[in-house]
C-alpha cells in the first residue's frame, strides 16, 4: 500500500536485470534458447506513453484514490502529481499533507510548478515489421524484456602522457563538430561529429553515421565517459509480419517498419540530422547536476540509430529491397564511433567509460 511510481520501477529494473541474465545463460548454451508461446495481445496490451489525466488530480475523487494517484506520479526528478489551486495555478504535491493544504488554500510556495509547453502529439505511423531472425529470436524467447537499458560501468587505466591528459582529452573533446566552430559553453548542447570516409560506416540509405558529443564541462569529468547507444527499433521487408496486432501506432516508438521506408527518414539516414542536440530532461545525458548528479560533467556521447538492425549487423554488400539500396552496417558504425571518439576525442585517455543504451540501443550495450 506504499508502493510508488519510483519504487515499482526499481524492483521492475532487479526483476528485468535477473530475466536477462537467464535469457544470456540459456543463449550460450548449446541447446540455445527454449522454445517460447505466442504472446496474448488481449492479456498483456500495450500501453503508449501518456500520463493518465495529464497528471491532474481530479478534486471529485475519493480520498483513497487521490492517494493512490499521489504515488502513481512520484518518479523524482520528474514532476509530481498536479493540483489546481483556487488561484488557478499549479501545485505539486507528494503527499496528502500537500494535497489538503493546497485545497485548503494553504499551499506551499515551494509547491508551485513552473508552466510546461504542451506536447505535440507524435505522427502516426506506418504497418511496422520485424525482420525474419528477430522475430523467430522472439517466438523462442520466454523472458527478454520488450525495451531494455543497460548500463555496464568499465574501469580503465589511462596511458600516460608527457602532458596533462585532461587537458588533452578536453582539447580533443572540444575540437567542434562537422558543423564548424566550437561546441557552445552550455553543459546540455551535444555537437555532431560525422563518420563520412569510413571505409565500412553507413546508414542504411548509403548516407554517413553521425554521434553527438557534449564535452565534459569540468576538469574532474575530463576522462570520464558516457556513451549511449541510441534506441529506434529495426526494420524488416515482410509485410506478413506487419498484421501482427498489439503495437500503437499514437506515438514514433521503434517499432520495425519497412527497411526501405526507414531509409528514408530518421532511424535511416543522417541526411536530417541537426548540428547540436539538446540533452536538457534526457536522464543520465543531461549536463544538469540535480537531474543527473553522477555523470552530468562527463563526457557525454549518443551513438547514432540509423542501421535497422540494432547495431547488429556487418553486411559487405548492399541489398536490393523496394527499389532502394540498402546497407545493413549497425556493427561498423558502432565500432566506427568508438575509434573515432579513440583518436578524435582522446578516450583513449579515459580512467572510467559507462555503456548505456535504451530499447534497441540496450540490445546493443548489452552485447
Amino acid at each position: 500500500e506504499d508502493e510508488t511510481a519510483l519504487s515499482l520501477n526499481l524492483k521492475m529494473a532487479s526483476a528485468i536485470e535477473q530475466c536477462f541474465q537467464q535469457v544470456m545463460r540459456w543463449f550460450f548454451e548449446p541447446a540455445g534458447l527454449p522454445d517460447g508461446r505466442e504472446w496474448d495481445i488481449n492479456e498483456f496490451p500495450y500501453h503508449y506513453r501518456r500520463i493518465p489525466k495529464g497528471g491532474i488530480l481530479d478534486p471529485t475523487w475519493p480520498d483513497e484514490k487521490v492517494e493512490r494517484f499521489i504515488r502513481a506520479m512520484y518518479f523524482p526528478p520528474h514532476r509530481p502529481a498536479v493540483v489546481v489551486g483556487a488561484d488557478g495555478v499549479h501545485y505539486g504535491v507528494t503527499s496528502m499533507k500537500q494535497y489538503n493544504a493546497v485545497r485548503s488554500g494553504r499551499p506551499l510556495a515551494s509547491q508551485r510548478l513552473r508552466p510546461e509547453k504542451p506536447l505535440q502529439p507524435r505522427q502516426q505511423q506506418p504497418q511496422q515489421r520485424w525482420p525474419g531472425w528477430m522475430e523467430a529470436a522472439w517466438r523462442r524467447g520466454t523472458c527478454l524484456a520488450a525495451s531494455l537499458a543497460v548500463v555496464v560501468a568499465l574501469g580503465l587505466h589511462a596511458p600516460s602522457r608527457a602532458d596533462d591528459p585532461g587537458a588533452a582529452a578536453t582539447a580533443a573533446a572540444t575540437g567542434g563538430g562537422d558543423g564548424g566552430g566550437r561546441p557552445p559553453a552550455d553543459t546540455n548542447s551535444a555537437v555532431r561529429y560525422s563518420l563520412e570516409g569510413h571505409p565500412r560506416a553507413r546508414c542504411l540509405d548509403g548516407s554517413p553515421p553521425t554521434y553527438y558529443l557534449a564535452p565534459a564541462a569540468g576538469q574532474s569529468g575530463r576522462t570520464k565517459w558516457l556513451l549511449y547507444f541510441q534506441g529506434g527499433g529495426w526494420c524488416t521487408e515482410s509485410r506478413g509480419l506487419a498484421e501482427k496486432a498489439g503495437y500503437s501506432h499514437i506515438e514514433t516508438v521503434g517499432h520495425p517498419e519497412l527497411c526501405s521506408q526507414r531509409a528514408k527518414g530518421y532511424h535511416g539516414s543522417s541526411a536530417s540530422d541537426r548540428k547540436t542536440r539538446d540533452l536538457r530532461q534526457r536522464g543520465y545525458l543531461s549536463g544538469n547536476p540535480l537531474e543527473n548528479p553522477l555523470m552530468h560533467d562527463w563526457n557525454r556521447v549518443i551513438i547514432r540509430n540509423c542501421d535497422g538492425t540494432a547495431f547488429l549487423s556487418s553486411a559487405d554488400e548492399p541489398l536490393e529491397a523496394g527499389g532502394e539500396r540498402l546497407w545493413f552496417r549497425g556493427r561498423d558504425n558502432a565500432l566506427a564511433t568508438v575509434e573515432a571518439l579513440l583518436e578524435r576525442h582522446a578516450m583513449d585517455l579515459a580512467t572510467e567509460v559507462v555503456v548505456g543504451g535504451c530499447s534497441a540501443g540496450g540490445v546493443a550495450a548489452a552485447l
